[in-house]
């Protein structure tokens, strides 16, 4: 077989192992589901959740509170981080796949001594010296090792993205119902305020203003003409 042909041959057995892979098909495990909890995922399913849902109070300031929340709490920055930790470890992964290039360049400046043996009178005391290095290099990922931690990566990452979103719906859930909470404790104490003037006006009607006395407790009782 000519030298061409044999290479020819190597290249596409190469490319062939490189289309295998040694980890077993991920198969999704069946799980039982109630057929009113698939009743229920069909009838929500006719779409997803707002990213900004608490405008739907239109209430200015829980709009603000909802965004200071995102940029001043810790675990939600902790998951931020967290998320593009994961981002970068996957790339990191993806980007071993692709072909290695390096390049490099070393220059130099030499002097010679003077007391040097054998050197010739015209050569200079100080010279330069230039190199340049060229590499390349791929992994031909025969058994499928590079792909398969690239697609776990892009996994961790994908899970990573999810704890994030889900992080961030469960801060802002906890802030909208605190802030729910504290404008109904607020109604309420202007509720009781209000009470508590109005008894304060009605006590002032059944005292009696020249005498001093208070009326009987039905509040019936009049002063004889």
């Amino acid at each position: 077989m000519p030298a061409a042909e044999r290479a020819a041959v190597l290249a596409a057995v190469a490319l062939a192992l490189a289309g295998c892979s040694l980890a077993p098909a991920y198969q999704v495990p069946a799980v039982a589901v109630p057929v009113a909890y698939e009743r229920a995922g069909a009838a929500a399913g006719s779409g997803a959740l707002p990213q900004a849902w608490w405008q739907a109070f239109q209430d200015p300031v829980l709009d603000r509170l909802q965004q200071q929340l995102g940029a001043a709490n810790p675990s939600l920055a902790l998951a931020v981080a967290h998320y593009d930790a994961a981002r970068a470890a996957a790339g990191e992964v993806a980007s071993a796949r692709a072909p290695q290039v390096g390049f490099s360049t070393g220059p130099v400046r030499q002097r010679q001594s003077d007391d040097k043996p054998l050197r010739s009178a015209t050569q200079p005391a100080i010279y330069d010296s230039n190199t340049a290095t060229f590499s390349l290099s791929f992994d031909l990922d025969l058994w499928g090792r590079l792909r398969n931690a690239a697609a776990a990566g892009k996994a961790r990452a994908e899970a990573s993205g999810d704890d994030l979103a889900a992080a961030r719906l469960s801060l802002s859930q906890q802030l909208a119902g605190l802030y729910l909470q504290l404008r109904g404790a607020e109604a309420q104490q202007a509720i009781l305020h209000d009470s508590i003037e109005d008894y304060r006006q009605a006590l002032a009607l059944t005292e009696d203003p020249p005498t001093g006395q208070r009326a009987s407790r039905s509040g019936c009782a009049r002063r004889p003409p």
